[in-house]
């Protein structure tokens, strides 16, 4: 069925979709590996395997452009290095795929939260697909409590930035706060699932004597915080706001991770 899959994303029940194996590399997308992995081949034992989302599988972008690439590129051999990442994933899948990321035996997992959508994408797998009850890190909540969110990247939510060297970028802070909004119980929620998944990851690893490293990837708008400030640009009040938000919430999630044992 897959190999005859004309689409690129696939349904999936445990991690709802997953991405079609054996994709040609094609205007920022592929090369799959028979997995449904972005890789040439799958290795037999991987020194280190990354386990991410669209951010780390690295759409819309050459395959040697995505920074698990770049980081094979400073290993040897390249292969060294193996990608799960699909696009539209959260902690439910990255914790779904580490149990199988432990069978290729790597020394080093390296997971890949993204402050950008994972809370939401987490929270609505754990409280929207059956596999994932017990990730309900709060039972007073239900699906119902996931927030509209639109668009991410609208371009009539945009703020048009030029800096002092005359380059310039679109930022998006109203899409990307309604998924760090502190105020919002499924976003609080989500990043408590996140730790949870975290929690259960470093246990498993240590069955397997593998090490584990969680890092996040900030939003783009977090990104160009200190060169916005640096420049006093005059930002609206919803980046502003996410700034602090999406900070506080990389800062809370990290404070979680690192008083895990081991």
């Amino acid at each position: 069925e897959d190999a005859v899959a004309a689409d690129m994303l696939l349904n999936d029940p445990h991690t709802n979709t997953r991405f079609r194996p054996l994709l040609p590399a094609d205007n920022g997308t592929g090369p799959h590996d028979v997995l449904g992995f972005r890789n040439t081949a799958v290795p037999t034992s991987p020194r280190i395997v990354v386990i991410g989302d669209s951010q780390t599988y690295g759409i819309g972008e050459p395959r040697d452009d995505n920074w698990p690439s770049q980081l094979a590129a400073m290993n040897n051999p390249q292969d060294d290095v193996y990608s799960m990442a699909v696009g539209g994933w959260g902690a439910a899948q990255y914790l779904y795929m580490f149990d199988k990321a432990t069978r290729l035996k790597p020394r080093v997992v390296i997971i890949a939260f993204y402050s950008g959508n994972d809370a939401l994408d987490s929270f609505s797998t754990a409280y929207g697909n059956p596999h994932w009850r017990d990730l309900m890190v709060d039972p007073a909540l239900d699906k119902g409590d996931t927030p509209r969110v639109g668009s991410m990247l609208d371009v009539d939510d945009a703020w048009p930035v030029t800096f002092s060297d005359g380059s310039k970028l679109a930022l998006t802070p109203p899409g990307r706060l309604a998924v760090n909004d502190r105020e919002q119980a499924a976003v609080t929620t989500g990043y408590a699932i996140m730790a949870e998944v975290a929690r259960r990851i470093t246990a498993q690893a240590s069955t397997h004597d593998i090490r584990v490293v969680f890092t996040t990837i900030p939003t783009r708008e977090l990104v160009f915080a200190a060169r916005v400030a640096q420049e006093a640009l005059e930002a609206p009040a919803s980046y502003t706001r996410l700034i602090a938000m999406e900070q506080e919430n990389i800062d809370e999630l990290a404070g979680r991770i690192g008083a895990l044992p081991g």
